[in-house]
């Protein structure tokens, strides 16, 4: 088990259920949503460097669209080191999308998945 946990931010159009899941299952895994933060509509580019401030791994469904503006961002900002982005697909069953959430959470160090994008599974 890794000695620093990591924390997540479910992006705007992350299902619920997982994040509800999540909570319920593992209650010391550190997950919020960006409504709880109250900071919905950001826009991709201002969403990744709201990630850094955080320093919370996003997740999100935005499989197609989430990597280009990453690279975008990393290019512009080439000294900032992003938490990075976990995709997972939309159609992933809910259990299945918690427990490879879970997995990560567990089983990995924060630095591990830092400035990268990464798709689960």
């Amino acid at each position: 088990m890794s000695a620093r946990k990591i924390a997540f931010l479910a992006d705007e159009n992350f299902r619920l259920q997982i994040v509800n899941g999540l909570r319920r299952q593992y209650p010391d895994l550190d997950i919020i949503t960006l409504k709880e933060l109250g900071i919905l509509g950001l826009e991709d580019p201002p969403l990744l460097l709201q990630t850094e401030a955080l320093n919370r791994i996003l997740l999100s469904h935005d499989v197609h669209t989430m990597p280009v503006p990453f690279d975008d961002v990393r290019a512009r900002y080439p000294t900032a080191h992003f938490p990075g982005v976990i995709l997972i697909a939309q159609q992933m069953p809910i259990g299945q999308a918690i427990e490879w959430v879970a997995a990560v959470w567990g089983a990995s160090d924060p630095d591990e998945w830092r400035d990268f994008v990464s798709y689960l599974p």
